[in-house]
């Protein structure tokens, strides 16, 4: 790419098929409006999924080109290319990156389109990691389980999934270590093409908007000395909401009035709220739905608890840190990347209630401990975490 470094105004396309919002959305929508108009023209092509509209909206209102397509499920997979080729001929990008939320996805038409047209491609990949393939990678790696392998290679579907993009592809990002170390053991990604570049936020940004806890708190009708424990995760199984109501429940019977936050939505809701009833949780727990607004609710908590069975690099965890507040989280997919067990936060095992419950009520009742850490966090984040970090390296490789 050294001769695209020295054009003005290079195309390039952005290709997500996304089906809600999260973090990768996020990530994609900071890469392309921190783009350098003076060297890169920004162009992204996505399904067009009623979920993604504020994406897009948040996109055209910044000036940047979005192409929507009729979702193409159910297409043979020669339509698929055909199109995507038809549709490249015209637009003409110099590269093509694809933000790959979770695997398998539909993006394989574009790649290999992409690949026929002879133009490069960047993956980037932000599946997460199941709490169990951190034992099935250590058993790969050590030779011990040579037919989970070739279960994970075998087959049409993971033939389009995982080997022929990865080997149309000039370089794959991975968010995690934890992500990269399991794509090359357990799917064969070719090392050397493969990096690491951690989601990053802009920490500034999130610290500002967290700064006013007396209002927060008032906009949530809270009282201003309450224990208040935010959990800002999709409403899905993967996210263990489930263990952290258990958790609170013991939470409550030692922390009288805490109250629990949880900010998002999702096909689990009703599950939730019947399970939450049973524990005779009342008004100590508020589901607030869907929120765009996630670090002005860091203002108002006094820590964040994550209690996912499988994970990226979640950068709701970066977002607490940038608020100076501390994290409890499971130890699985990159967080133990990102929260230092006892600088930062606490780690627990996924799905260990009596962990999450342990943790919860050390931080809460030990106010000192909690800002510390969150102090700790905070420097960390600035560090290692920044936006303008992630972009710098992520724009370095699309031009090598």
């Amino acid at each position: 790419m050294r001769a695209m470094a020295a054009r003005v105004m290079a195309p390039l396309l952005f290709f997500s098929d996304s089906l809600s919002l999260g973090g990768a959305e996020e990530v994609l929508v900071n890469l392309v409006l921190q783009a350098d108009r003076m060297r890169w023209q920004p162009r992204v092509a996505m399904p067009r999924y009623p979920a993604m509209r504020p994406v897009v909206a948040r996109l055209l209102s910044a000036g940047v080109d979005v192409d929507e397509f009729p979702p193409s499920d159910g297409l043979p997979w020669s339509l698929r290319i055909q199109a995507f080729r038809s549709y490249l001929r015209r637009v003409r990008p110099a590269l093509v990156y694809v933000n790959r939320p979770r695997l398998p996805d539909r993006s394989t038409a574009v790649v290999l389109a992409a690949r026929l047209a002879g133009l490069p491609i960047v993956l980037h990949d932000h599946w997460t990691v199941p709490r169990d393939w951190a034992e099935r990678d250590g058993a790969v790696r050590t030779g011990r389980d040579g037919a989970s392998r070739r279960r994970a290679l075998s087959g049409v579907r993971n033939l389009f999934t995982y080997r022929l993009p990865v080997a149309a592809a000039r370089w794959i990002i991975f968010p995690a270590e934890a992500t990269r170390r399991i794509s090359i053991t357990q799917f064969r990604y070719p090392r050397a093409r493969t990096r690491v570049v951690p989601n990053g936020i802009d920490v500034d940004g999130v610290a500002r908007a967290a700064a006013d806890r007396t209002g927060a708190r008032r906009a949530l009708g809270l009282d201003p000395g309450v224990p208040v424990v935010l959990c800002a995760a999709r409403l899905a199984r993967e996210k263990g909401h489930h263990f952290l109501l258990h958790a609170i429940a013991e939470v409550a019977r030692t922390i009288p009035g805490m109250q629990l936050l949880l900010a998002g939505d999702g096909s689990l809701r009703p599950e939730l709220e019947a399970i939450a009833a049973t524990l005779a949780l009342g008004d100590r727990v508020a589901f607030l739905g869907w929120r765009d607004d996630v670090p002005r609710l860091m203002a108002a908590c006094d820590l964040l608890v994550l209690p996912s069975l499988s994970e990226c690099l979640p950068l709701v965890c970066l977002e607490a840190m940038a608020a100076g507040r501390p994290v409890v989280a499971s130890a699985v997919g990159g967080i133990p990347e990102v929260v230092v067990e006892g600088v930062t936060g606490r780690l627990v095992a996924p799905g260990d209630t009596g962990g999450l419950a342990a943790a919860i009520t050390d931080l809460l009742r030990d106010p000192d401990l909690a800002r510390a850490m969150g102090q700790a966090g905070r420097a960390r984040v600035a560090e290692r975490f920044s936006l303008a970090r992630m972009r710098d390296e992520i724009y370095a490789l699309l031009e090598r």
